[in-house]
């Protein structure tokens, strides 16, 4: 399935494709550096979430305590429909502008592939994104994004986007094993989360 094409920045006057809540990259960034630094004492990082940089993102999910958090995920179960085919969980609640999945868990707005992917695999490093490596925006399957780089991030995005409808998996993205605890809560709600690779082009 083609990626949602991406509305244009909120700022007046820009017509660069939406990057993070509602601007392109260059105001958005601009929004983070004028935002302080992060909560953890001595981190000189820009804050991204709750106060938090990237890096330092699970302290928020720490925050929230293993009740909470087990509440948050039967939830995330209810709400995501796999597709027979693909296996990604597709997400069936509020998608924001670029289609992405959204929830408010713990108090506050997430993008539901980044919260699991934050839960189930750790911090991020500083200033890199998740890449939906299965072109589905509204997919919140763990081990359907990756971590990448900005440039690697727009580079797979482009390449994506010329192929219309074109979907893919690359073997060393899907290759390893998920983790057991994403496995073990997977399983227990009927998502698919085995690894695999293959191609498909949607006709």
């Amino acid at each position: 399935m083609p990626r949602v094409p991406r509305p244009a920045c909120s700022v007046a006057g820009c017509d660069r494709p939406n990057h993070a809540k509602g601007k392109c990259q260059t105001h958005y960034r601009a929004t983070v550096r004028s935002a302080g630094t992060c909560k953890v004492s001595g981190c000189p990082r820009a804050p991204i979430t709750g106060g938090y940089c990237r890096p330092h993102e699970p302290l928020l999910i720490e925050q929230m305590g293993p009740v909470k958090v087990a509440d948050e995920l039967e939830k995330i179960a209810d709400t995501v429909k796999p597709h027979p085919i693909t296996g990604c969980w597709l997400w069936q609640g509020e998608l924001n502008a670029g289609g992405y999945a959204r929830m408010r868990i713990g108090g506050r707005k997430w993008l539901v592939h980044r919260f699991l992917f934050v839960l189930f695999y750790g911090a991020q490093r500083n200033n890199w994104e998740l890449d939906h490596i299965c072109n589905r925006p509204d997919c919140v399957r763990p081990n359907h994004v990756y971590s990448v780089t900005r440039k690697q991030n727009e580079k797979n995005r482009a390449w994506r986007d010329a192929r219309d409808g074109f979907q893919f998996w690359k073997q060393d993205y899907l290759a390893d094993m998920p983790p057991v605890p994403l496995l073990l809560w997977a399983g227990s709600h009927g998502l698919p989360v085995a690894p695999y690779s293959w191609r498909v082009e949607q006709r």
